[in-house]
């Protein structure tokens, strides 16, 4: 199927019931069939690069702190990697690095934060597809020996439905983002900081249309996660901070949301 264009070209049929001109057919037809086996290696090879890439083992504590900058670029296929947005018609998105900041739990001197400003009336939102240090080339991560994730998060009390994805799996030798998508759904119903807790066994898929894998969220190979909202009701400045993987949630969140509001 992959390269039907190729022996629809080749017009393989004997002009008449002669034995030259099946002769013909035939040698026309390995000819076309030892193009499409070439290009068929050419391809797995390239396949074998990206199925060798080092998968990390992730160890519970800090994901992201947004204390330096954030990596942002294309893989060799156009497709975004590290921070960038996406968002529905009519709707906006943007986001930054800052330490100007409604004053947060347990912040030390000189953190900062991630802003984003959202005006969304379908969605709208930004994503992280992990990268290396140019930026050019996928990473994925084992979590398997985690159960949670968690962020703190500013809201404005806006009632808008918010949503953080995690980017699973994706299609061997794939060239496109097909990741397969896991979803947890929260509300910006409080104003101010507060700590979200994200357990990976309460995620749903989520079906985008990407052409992903649909084989359960594995962890074995997380590619990204995304966080952004469905509506707004007009402009909205929100911040998150701190992503941390935990591998004992109950008491290790805890604990640490407590030493936080301790030092308010």
């Amino acid at each position: 199927n992959s390269h039907h264009q190729l022996f629809a070209a080749a017009d393989l049929v004997a002009r008449d019931s002669s034995e030259a001109a099946r002769a013909k057919m035939i040698e026309d037809a390995t000819r076309a069939g030892l193009v499409a086996l070439q290009a068929q290696i050419e391809h797995a090879r390239e396949c074998a690069k990206r199925s060798t890439a080092v998968v990390t083992r992730a160890d519970p504590g800090t994901l992201h702190d947004f204390d330096g900058e954030l990596p942002s670029g294309t893989d060799e296929g156009g497709i975004p990697l590290g921070y960038s947005t996406f968002n529905g018609p009519d709707s906006t998105v943007g986001f930054t690095v800052t330490g100007s900041y409604p004053p947060r739990p347990g912040a030390g001197s000189g953190n900062r934060v991630l802003q984003i400003d959202l005006d969304v009336t379908s969605w709208s939102g930004i994503v992280n597809r992990f990268t290396d240090g140019t930026a050019a080339r996928w990473l994925s991560y084992d979590w398997r020996s985690l159960e949670e994730l968690s962020f703190w998060f500013f809201g404005a009390n806006s009632g808008t439905e918010m949503f953080f994805d995690i980017f699973d799996n994706r299609q061997l030798c794939s060239t496109t983002d097909d990741a397969e998508r896991f979803r947890y759904q929260f509300w910006d119903d409080v104003a101010g900081w507060r700590l979200i807790r994200v357990r990976f066994e309460d995620m749903a898929r989520k079906e985008i249309g990407n052409g992903a894998p649909d084989d359960g969220l594995g962890l074995g190979k997380v590619h990204g996660w995304g966080i952004g909202a469905l509506s707004t009701g007009g402009p909205v400045r929100l911040f998150v901070d701190d992503f941390r993987l935990l591998s004992d949630p109950g008491d290790v969140v805890q604990k640490r949301m407590a030493l936080a509001m301790s030092e308010i």
